[in-house]
Formats: structure tokens, C-alpha cells, sequence
């Protein structure tokens, strides 16, 4: 997306049917690059990210290491539901003709059910 007003959406969902309600908190690995936020809706949505799940080591008790997180909640009867994220380019006014890189990072995942955290 370019600086200038860029925008886009993705949406997300899990690509199975959880046991019990999973929370996702998603955010920007560089807000001096791009900024996330939950969308309107998914219709405009230009890519889809289905999450997998897995058994990943990771304490209940970690904190969430960024300010502007964006949480998604599903559960046994939404799953399969797209639920849209936005992402807005940041302008800081320095010409870069190739652009800069930025990575969309799942801070963390909760549930009850041992296959998704």
C-alpha cells in the first residue's frame, strides 16, 4: 500500500472449528509504518488469513508487548466467520521509491483449547 492515504483490509479466521472461544491480538511490527484497526467489514478485503491450529508453547501470564493491538474473538459457532482487519499506511513525509516492509504479527492467542495455544 502506498503512504499517501494507503489503506487496505485482510480478514482473518481460523481454518477449523475451535472447542472453546479463541481471543487473537494482532498488530503492526512498525506503526511508524503502518497502522492496524478493526474494519467495517470484509467486502473490500484484499487478502485472507486462515490460522492454523497448533500446539505453541506460550504462558497465559504474557503481557501484550504493544499499545495498539487488535483484538478478534471466535468461537465454536463464527470460526469459519472472516473478521476484517485494517491497515492504514503511515505518510512521514521521506521519499522511499521501494517502499518499506512491514509485518502483520499475531501478539498472542488464547484459549482454553490446547490445540490453539
Amino acid at each position: 500500500i502506498s503512504e499517501h492515504g494507503g489503506k487496505t483490509n485482510i480478514s482473518v479466521r481460523l481454518s477449523s472449528k475451535p472447542s472453546a472461544r479463541v481471543k487473537m491480538f494482532m498488530r503492526s511490527s512498525d506503526t511508524s509504518i503502518a497502522h492496524l484497526s478493526l474494519a467495517a467489514s470484509t467486502t473490500n478485503a484484499n487478502a485472507q488469513v486462515y490460522v492454523q491450529q497448533a500446539p505453541v508453547s506460550q504462558p497465559e501470564s504474557r503481557r501484550l508487548a504493544h499499545a495498539s493491538v487488535v483484538p478478534l474473538a471466535f468461537t465454536n459457532k463464527t470460526w469459519y466467520t472472516n473478521q476484517a482487519v485494517a491497515i492504514r499506511a503511515v505518510d512521514d513525509d521521506i521519499f522511499e521509491p521501494y517502499g518499506r516492509r512491514v509485518g502483520i504479527i499475531i501478539e498472542q492467542i488464547r484459549s482454553s483449547d490446547t490445540a490453539c495455544n
